[in-house]
């Protein structure tokens, strides 16, 4: 927290964290010992044969994407909308493709199981962010009266 600029909740911090270790363990990156606010984590064998890449985050991308604000008239925000809908449905495409290579990959190669289903498990928990902020968008959009296409 003390390194982002950002103001961050600590409860939504621990609760991130929390997802982190908690998704890690499921990934079999760790085990756990001990319970409620005695367990203690360690690192598996799985966690240092797999390298980790640090994900690239491009600020200038997000300063793209224009925010709804009050001194828009309703119809931009709608267009603001579907063009973020648009995005995340390619998102989508490209992470549904990934999930389906990967189950294929997981069937051809059965040695390469472990080390591929860390990358499978990460693939299908990105399609179903990406599925619950279409979603949420298709929903949003419905609630304010759109109604070209289907939403």
């Amino acid at each position: 927290m003390a390194v982002t600029k950002e103001a961050i909740d600590p409860d939504e911090a621990r609760k991130y964290v929390y997802r982190q270790v908690h998704s890690f363990e499921r990934k079999g990156w760790l085990t756990a010992r001990g319970i409620y606010r005695s367990k203690r984590y360690k690192k598996t064998d799985l966690f240092h044969q797999t390298k980790f890449v640090p994900r690239q985050f491009d600020l200038n991308s997000m300063s793209k994407i224009p925010s709804i604000t009050a001194d828009r008239k309703p119809e931009e925000d709608i267009a603001v909308l579907l063009k973020e809908k648009k995005h995340h449905e390619g998102k989508l495409a490209v992470a549904l493709g990934e999930v389906e290579e990967y189950q294929s990959l997981i069937n051809r190669f059965p040695n390469s199981r472990e080390l591929l289903l860390p990358l499978f498990s990460d693939a299908k928990e990105c399609s179903a962010r990406l599925v619950g902020k279409i979603n949420a968008m298709s929903k949003a959009l419905k609630a304010s009266g759109f109604t070209r296409g289907k939403c």
